[in-house]
This record gives structure tokens, sequence and C-alpha cells, in this order.
């Protein structure tokens, strides 16, 4: 049996995808990469805050409201 019949050879609109795939994957890894480590670091200061008895989100400090 032969390799060729059973797989044609790619397309050029096929090897125009996957060219353009890796012409964004690198950023779209160095994206990911990036907003990984804003969210590690948000993560992060929500349990320094828990742990020191604090409250430093933004959403439950906007809920608070003023004793009069």
């Amino acid at each position: 049996m032969s390799t060729s019949s059973q797989f044609p050879p790619p397309s050029p609109a096929s090897l125009l995808a996957s060219s353009s795939m890796r012409l964004w994957r690198p950023a779209a890894q160095r994206n990911l990469r990036n907003q990984w480590s804003k969210l590690s670091t948000f993560r992060q200061q929500k349990v320094r805050a828990l742990t020191t008895n604090k409250n430093d989100s933004p959403a439950t400090n906007k809920r608070r409201r003023r004793r009069v």
C-alpha cells in the first residue's frame, strides 16, 4: 500500500492556515503568560489581604457605606 493515495498532499489553503497559526501562536502564548501572571499577582494580594484581616478588594470597598 502506498501512503500517498491514502493521504493527499496538503492544499495551499491548508498550508496558509497552518503558517498563519504559527504566526499568531507566539503572541497568543505571550499574552496568556502575561494574563496568568496578573491573575497570580491578584490572587496573592487577595490571600495576603485576607490573612492580615484587611480587605483590599476594590469591589468590596465600593460596597462599604460610611456611617454618619
